[in-house]
């Protein structure tokens, strides 16, 4: 990272380094080796992203040139929010992190790391979640039935069921296209039930991108367009929105395919095009809805293959199927029927209840 000094001209009064609230030898002799490896960087990263928010406003009001806009004022504000949330949902992992490995250490010493692999801070957090549709009789049709669930940061989580138990009801809840009829719903310590028609939108813009069984492409419009698509309300110009979608594209390594329409190229291509529609806003959460269901065995293999490969990269995946051997490519299982959802304790449980 670059010296504050020289990248800023003069850093704010008061303002500490990092390293005097890390500390030295003496704070790393009471916290765990394992944890601050696990945390270290999301705390350092989260303490640079809220000192450049509070180094912007610092400018702001002290510039003696009045052309700040409001509008650029209040984008700073909003990644200050954003940039403390972050720093404090860093903070408690850590502690929280290192607290549990000195308890597991004193009675399983040999404990594996594996064991330990998913303690940040939840992403997505379900508590008792239902949803019932109005219909014309007396009572409502309920197709959630308290679905409690709770997703890390960078976790690959399936949902494995039969057709109509439920999965693309769950997904659209998650993904703020329905309302729950109860329970409560966090999205990154954001409750969702509080906010409006608005400000679910700007959250699935943010937050979400969207991947489905039959790929919702235009067909009039050729790959590089269809990727372009949730770029259509930003104020950004139509030749940064083409270079972003080219660059997308390379990363799923279909870029000879940009001025193809989605007619001449085969299912699993499609797929790659809709995939790289999600990414275009940069979501950090994936949702798939059967994502293979429409493909081949090699085509598959391809789509997981590179959904694991975005898992790796920092993604967090929900993946609903009806396929077991698809579902067991994640690192978590859940089973659901009839608008329940269940954990199986073992890799032979999935199979079973396939």
């Amino acid at each position: 990272m670059p010296d504050r000094q020289s990248r800023t001209g003069a850093a704010m009064p008061g303002w500490p380094a990092i390293r005097s609230a890390r500390g030295a030898d003496t704070t790393r002799e009471n916290v765990s080796t394992g944890a601050w490896s696990t945390h270290g960087e999301w705390v350092r990263s989260s303490y640079r992203c809220l000192y450049k928010s509070l180094q912007q406003i610092y400018a702001s009001a002290t510039a003696k040139e009045t052309r700040v806009t409001y509008r650029a004022i209040g984008n700073a504000k909003r990644r200050l929010y954003v940039a403390i949330t972050q720093l404090a949902q860093a903070l408690a992992a850590f502690f929280a992190s290192s607290f549990f490995h000195r308890t597991k250490q004193k009675t399983e010493p040999h404990m594996h790391a594996a064991s330990i692999a998913y303690t940040h801070a939840p992403q997505l957090e379900l508590h008792a979640l239902s949803k019932a549709y109005p219909s014309h009789a007396a009572a409502a049709v309920p197709v959630l039935r308290g679905v409690t669930l709770t997703v890390r940061r960078g976790e690959f989580v399936s949902i494995l069921g039969p057709a109509g138990c439920g999965k693309s009801t769950l997904l659209n809840l998650l993904g703020c296209l329905e309302s729950a009829s109860s329970g409560r719903y966090f999205c990154d310590g954001q409750n969702v039930a509080s906010l409006d028609a608005v400000g679910r939108a700007r959250l699935r813009q943010q937050k979400f991108g969207f991947i489905f069984r039959s790929f919702h492409l235009l067909p009039r419009l050729n790959a590089l367009e269809n990727v372009m698509l949730p770029l259509a309300y930003s104020t950004l110009s139509r030749a940064r929105q083409r270079e972003m979608a080219h660059t997308v594209l390379r990363q799923i390594g279909i870029a000879d395919c940009a001025l193809h329409k989605p007619m001449d190229l085969c299912n699993g291509l499609q797929q790659r095009i809709a995939i790289a529609r999600a990414l275009i806003n940069d979501a950090p959460i994936l949702l798939a809805d059967e994502p293979t269901g429409a493909l081949d065995a090699t085509a598959t293999s391809e789509i997981l293959s590179l959904l694991q490969r975005l898992r790796e990269e920092g993604h967090t995946l929900v993946l609903m199927t009806e396929n077991a051997d698809v579902a067991a490519h994640a690192d978590r299982h859940f089973f659901m029927r009839d608008g329940r959802l269940y954990a199986p304790h073992a890799a032979h449980t999935l199979q079973a209840l396939a």
